[in-house]
């Protein structure tokens, strides 16, 4: 009974596929690659997908970044008390 066990898993390992593993990309062509993520919209729950270049989401996080960077200064002018935030 054993050696059918062992057999069994031998086969199994020895027929398992193989990974590939990723091709080396140049630095240029990191931003032509197509990322797709599943986008959660306020009020549901159903997410869908949106796919994007790698540049196209590097130029959206830039800019909400520099909104977010942008609004907390703009609340911050003026404020002369440490405690004002």
């Amino acid at each position: 009974m054993g050696g059918v066990l062992s057999l069994a898993l031998l086969l199994a390992l020895s027929t398992a596929p193989t990974v590939d593993t990723p091709k080396q990309q140049s630095p240029k062509d990191d931003g032509d690659k197509v990322v797709c993520r599943l986008i959660t919209e306020a009020g549901s729950r159903i997410p869908f997908r949106v796919c994007r270049t790698q540049a196209e989401w590097d130029g959206m996080a830039k800019q909400n970044q520099d909104d977010w960077t942008s609004s907390r200064n703009a609340r911050t002018v003026g404020c002369n008390q440490p405690n004002c935030l």
